[in-house]
């Protein structure tokens, strides 16, 4: 089915916005670099342009014959992603302070997107939020004390984590669900396993579960797909040693190839989806 005049918003961290496709640019003269806000990226517009025809969201978007929306910058956590959305569809993002502004597209209607693909991140990126008065106090691991543990009712930094993790799997599925409300439909991918147990335990989050295959495997989350196939690492990319004349970047990310990995894979979700008509 095609989905010619409405768009697709993706979210995610730095495997949705693509970080380190433009070091498969095919210039001998590129000095590689892990950093995306290096000036050479920046003013750069071939780099720029290489890197958006090339990512993931890209070609699914293409091959709908749609558009797609995505975060400006690269990095991010699940935190980050669901005030992605909030600010997308322009109803508010108070519950999210202490975010850098002009990092989002233009306000979005809901009647303009046919889809929201939200990829989960790693959990540690994610801050702890305490509800106050008139905004959200923020807490990130590395502020995390024995004392903070301690005064939100935790024993250990496992049971600390353990509810983070549900908190975040909450939120998402809150967020989610009022989207679809909004007559937009959703699926979701992870990066990490993290989320993985809850998943299996959740049928509404499982029905919209985006699996990772390749050849013959079929993994809840990408990076376990990685680890089996290395090619879909970009620092462990043959194709740099052998067309690039040069040796790959030192990137953990999903290589130019895995980008038609996932897509194929984000593809296949949708069509079944649409194909069974809910």
């Amino acid at each position: 089915m095609e989905m010619i005049n409405k768009g697709m918003v993706f979210v995610g961290d730095s495997y949705t916005w693509g970080h380190g496709l433009w070091q498969y640019y095919p210039n001998d003269s590129y000095s590689q670099s892990d950093d995306t806000d290096t000036e050479q990226y920046k003013s750069n517009n071939s780099l720029s342009k290489f890197h958006l025809a090339n990512r993931w969201v890209r070609l699914v978007a293409n091959h709908f014959k749609t558009f797609e929306k995505v975060r400006k910058y690269t990095a991010g956590s699940d935190y980050e992603s669901l005030s992605s959305l909030s600010q997308f569809f322009a109803d508010g993002h108070s519950s999210y302070p202490n975010l850098p502004s002009g990092i989002y597209e233009n306000k979005l209607d809901y009647k303009d997107i046919s889809y929201v693909v939200f990829g989960t991140s790693y959990i540690d990126r994610c801050p702890l939020v305490k509800p106050m008065a008139n905004r959200d106090s923020l807490t990130y691991l590395e502020d995390v004390t024995p004392e903070l543990i301690i005064d939100y009712g935790f024993s250990n930094v496992e049971d600390f984590l353990d509810y983070l993790k549900r908190y975040y799997f909450h939120r998402i599925k809150t967020k989610l669900m009022e989207v679809e409300k909004n007559g937009v439909k959703t699926l979701i991918w992870n990066v990490t396993p993290v989320y993985k147990e809850l998943f299996s335990s959740d049928e509404w989050m499982r029905k919209r579960l985006i699996p990772m295959e390749y050849k013959t495997d079929s993994e809840f989350d990408i990076s376990e797909l990685m680890i089996k196939h290395k090619n879909l690492i970009l620092s462990e990319d043959s194709y740099f040693r052998k067309y690039q004349k040069r040796n790959p970047p030192k990137d953990s990310h999903p290589s130019l190839y895995a980008q038609q990995v996932i897509a194929d894979c984000v593809i296949k979700s949708i069509n079944k989806r649409n194909s069974e008509n809910w």
